[in-house]
């Protein structure tokens, strides 16, 4: 988007997943995990409008919920899947767009949620 233009992309991961700390992103750059533009990405790099940012399923603590709202970075609907906690994948209620995935358990759960 406009507003992160000239963005370095570790400091466009941090203010897009508040939850992930900055040792994690360093480590996911430094391991090649992250992608701009279909290329690998540098911690440094700097974003421009437009370009499009591939990010590694990333395992985000949360607390238990019945609940999960997400907001994502993708701009568009994504193909989304759901894990608990210990990794194994669920079947929930998952409504998705452009800019936010909800997923929604009978019973409070934790776990992850891949977005692609």
């Amino acid at each position: 988007t406009a507003d992160e233009n000239n963005m370095r992309v570790d400091r466009f991961l941090e203010a897009r997943f508040p939850g992930l700390s900055f040792s994690h992103i360093q480590r996911i750059v430094r391991k090649g995990e992250l992608g701009v533009n279909g290329k690998r990405a540098d911690s440094k790099d700097r974003l421009e409008e437009g370009q499009s940012v591939r990010i590694p399923p990333l395992r985000l603590d949360a607390p238990l919920a019945a609940t999960w709202i997400l907001d994502h970075p993708l701009g568009r609907v994504p193909a989304v899947q759901v894990f608990l906690g210990t990794g194994e994948a669920v079947l929930a209620d998952i409504t998705a767009d452009t800019a936010r995935i909800t997923v929604t358990f009978p019973s409070p759960r934790q776990g992850f949620v891949l977005a692609f």
